[in-house]
């Protein structure tokens, strides 16, 4: 397989070649994609584990366990939960 890479994409892997972290462009590039996958994982992880929880609600419901909830508390928690999640 041959690549064309930016530029800017180019010279960072060369840098990273060149300060000895990798013996090789292609070892920078396997990496980089063996990161991707695990973040790709990870996110269907995450995914299934919320849909996991979304799907409790309506069974708790039906079952009496609900209690009070402040719209915007829950919103702020929503938020600082995305926050934690990986950047793309």
């Amino acid at each position: 397989m041959t690549l064309q890479l930016p530029a800017n994409h180019e010279q960072f892997v060369a840098e990273l070649v060149g300060t000895g972290g990798y013996q090789s462009p292609a070892d920078v590039i396997c990496d980089g994609l063996d990161l991707l996958r695990a973040q790709a994982v990870y996110r269907q992880q995450r995914l299934a584990r919320l849909r996991e929880q979304v799907d409790v609600g309506p069974e708790q419901m039906r079952n009496g366990q609900v209690s009070e909830v402040d719209p915007m508390e829950l919103l702020e928690e929503v938020g600082r939960e995305f926050a934690k999640t990986p950047e793309a």
